[in-house]
C-alpha cells in the first residue's frame, strides 16, 4: 500500500507500506479521507509539538473515514460487557483514533483520553492514517449514517473536539459565549454550544472568510465586546488568543483552553483572571463525543462540510500541508482524497 511519512521538517515522502492485518477484536479500514489538522502542520514545520518529536519518521493524520475492508473475529464479552461491535466489508465507517491501555485509574474511571501510555494516530510513536489501509479496535470504529459523506466523516475527529468542549461549559441554557479561533476546531465548538443552548455565540478570528463562515454557522454578526460572554473558548492556541478570552469573559465566568501553542508555554496577566474569578479549564481532545458528533451531523444541527475547502490527491500531500500551515486561500481543512470515491462524495470541495 501507498503511504505518506514526515522524516524531518518539510521532509515528506511517498513510500510503499506493509498493509496491517486485523487481530480479535480489531477492523481495518481502507481510507478514503484524511485531514490537515494544525497539529500535523506543525510537526510538518517543527519536527516536533509539546515535547514529542518525529523520532525515526511518523505517518501523520488522525482525522479520517473510509469503508471496512476486513474484520478480525469479534472479541467476546467478559463479566456481562458486550464484546466488541461486528463490521462488514463496504461498511462506511470513521473512527476515534485512539488505543487506551483500558487497565490504569484514568481508563476505569472513564477518562481514557487522559490514559498516561494512551496510543493516538499521528503522534509518535504512533502512525496515522495518511496511507492506503488503517488497523484499530473495534469499539471505537463507528458507522456513517446514510446522507453523512466519507469526507464529512473525516471531519467527526475535529467536532468531537467541539463536542467535548462545550459539555466541559456545563451550560444551563441562555449564556452568551464567544469563540476566539475559528478554525475548524472553533467552528465545531460555536455549533456545539449552540446545539447545547446558548443564546448567542460571539466568534473572533484574523481571516476575513474564517469570520464569515462563523457568522454562517450561527455567529453574531457584530464582533463581541469586552466581558460579554460566560463561557469562552480558546480555539487558536496563541498568547493574545488566551489573553483575549480572559478579556471577553464576564465575572466569574468560564474560560476554555482548547488551541495548542506553537511553543509549549502560554501565559496571561494575572490579575484580570484573578480580579474576575474565572475559571480556567484545559481541553485535552475529548471523550465518548464521537456518537454525538455522528448525530449531530445526520440530524442536520451541526454542519461540517464547509470545513472541507480544499482537496488534494495523496501524491500532492506536501501542497495540502504548506497551504494548511499558511492558511491561505480560504482553507479550513485542506484534505487527501485516498482514491475517487472520496472526490465524487465531497461535491462541492475546492479542487488543488
Amino acid at each position: 500500500m501507498k503511504a505518506v511519512r514526515l522524516y524531518g521538517v518539510g521532509d515528506l515522502r511517498l513510500e510503499d507500506a506493509s498493509a496491517p492485518t486485523p487481530g480479535p477484536g480489531e477492523v481495518a479500514i481502507d481510507v478514503e479521507a484524511v485531514g490537515v489538522c494544525a497539529s500535523d502542520a506543525h510537526y510538518y514545520l517543527h519536527g516536533s509539538i509539546g515535547g514529542l518529536t518525529l523520532g525515526d519518521g511518523l505517518i501523520l493524520g488522525h482525522e479520517f473515514a473510509g469503508c471496512v475492508a476486513e474484520a478480525g473475529p469479534p472479541l467476546a464479552g467478559v463479566n456481562g460487557s458486550p464484546g466488541s461491535p461486528s463490521f462488514t466489508p463496504g461498511q462506511r465507517v470513521t473512527a476515534e483514533p485512539v488505543r487506551p491501555c483500558a487497565r490504569c485509574r484514568e481508563c476505569l474511571r472513564g477518562d481514557y483520553h487522559l490514559c498516561r501510555t494512551l496510543l493516538f494516530f499521528g503522534t509518535p510513536p504512533t502512525d496515522g492514517a495518511l496511507r492506503e489501509r488503517v488497523v484499530l479496535p473495534a469499539e471505537w470504529v463507528f458507522p456513517l449514517p446514510d446522507g453523512v459523506s466519507i469526507p464529512e466523516g473525516a471531519m467527526m475527529e475535529p467536532l468531537a473536539v467541539g463536542v467535548y468542549t462545550a459539555e466541559l461549559a456545563e451550560l444551563r441554557g441562555g449564556e452568551t459565549a464567544a469563540v476566539v479561533g475559528c478554525g475548524a476546531i472553533g467552528l465545531s465548538t460555536l455549533q456545539a454550544l449552540r446545539t447545547l443552548g446558548v443564546a448567542q455565540v460571539f466568534a473572533e478570528d484574523p481571516i476575513e472568510f474564517r469570520r464569515g463562515l462563523a457568522v454562517t454557522l450561527g455567529a453574531e454578526a457584530e464582533p463581541p465586546s469586552p466581558g460579554v460572554a460566560d463561557v469562552v473558548a480558546e480555539c487558536a492556541g496563541t498568547p493574545d488568543a488566551l489573553r483575549r478570552a480572559m478579556e471577553l469573559a464576564r465575572p466569574g465566568g468560564v474560560v476554555l483552553v482548547v488551541g495548542i501553542p506553537d511553543e509549549d508555554h502560554i501565559g496571561f496577566p494575572a490579575s484580570a483572571a484573578r480580579r474576575k474569578g474565572l475559571t480556567l479549564k484545559f481541553v485535552r481532545r475529548y471523550r465518548h463525543a464521537f456518537p454525538r458528533a455522528i448525530r449531530w451531523v445526520a440530524e442536520g444541527k451541526v454542519q461540517v462540510k464547509p470545513f472541507l475547502t480544499h482537496r488534494f490527491p495523496l501524491e500532492e500531500t506536501r501542497a495540502a500541508f504548506d497551504l494548511a500551515a499558511s492558511r491561505a486561500d480560504g482553507v479550513v481543512r485542506a484534505w487527501i482524497a485516498l482514491n475517487e470515491e472520496c472526490g465524487r462524495a465531497a461535491a462541492g470541495g475546492k479542487a488543488s
